[in-house]
């Protein structure tokens, strides 16, 4: 009956893990979408945020000079 209560609360019995895609570190499978361990993914969070950011302001800047 406990087995039945913890799989109805999402809790396992073993806890699964993979490696981080970037540095090969084993990290816990929290979700289908865990990839990367905590500190590989800030740092690819704030490249993607930079280049979205740059690609933004080129955008701005070129409807800009267009007026």
């Amino acid at each position: 009956m406990k087995n039945y209560i913890k799989e109805l609360k999402g809790e396992r019995k073993e806890k699964r893990y993979k490696q981080c895609e970037e540095c090969g570190k084993l990290i816990e499978q929290v979700s289908n979408r865990t990839k990367y361990c905590e500190e590989c993914a800030r740092k690819i969070w704030e490249e993607q945020n930079r280049k979205n950011n740059r690609e933004r302001m080129r955008k701005i800047r070129s409807k800009d000079k267009s007026l």
